[in-house]
């Protein structure tokens, strides 16, 4: 067989691109241990490229923001 295959491990948005983005990132020392308690702890929830609702209360989006901050 010849020829190369493209894949895209993105299959499920709710687990692939954002479930594991904080734990991932917090498994890289990319962001603090207290940013990624504080986003498990409130039940945040962000999809990537919001395809999917944003889930949990106000303080989420400061935690997410660290997050996005942390990756830049």
């Amino acid at each position: 067989m010849k020829g190369i295959l493209v894949g895209n491990g993105l299959i499920d948005y709710t687990v692939d691109a954002t479930a594991a983005s904080p734990e991932t990132l917090y498994n890289f020392n990319i962001i603090s241990k207290k940013t990624f308690t504080n986003y498990i702890d409130h039940n945040c929830f962000f999809s990537a490229n919001a395809v999917l609702p944003r889930e949990g209360p106000p303080q989420c989006d400061v935690y997410y923001a660290e997050m996005l901050d942390a990756e830049m």
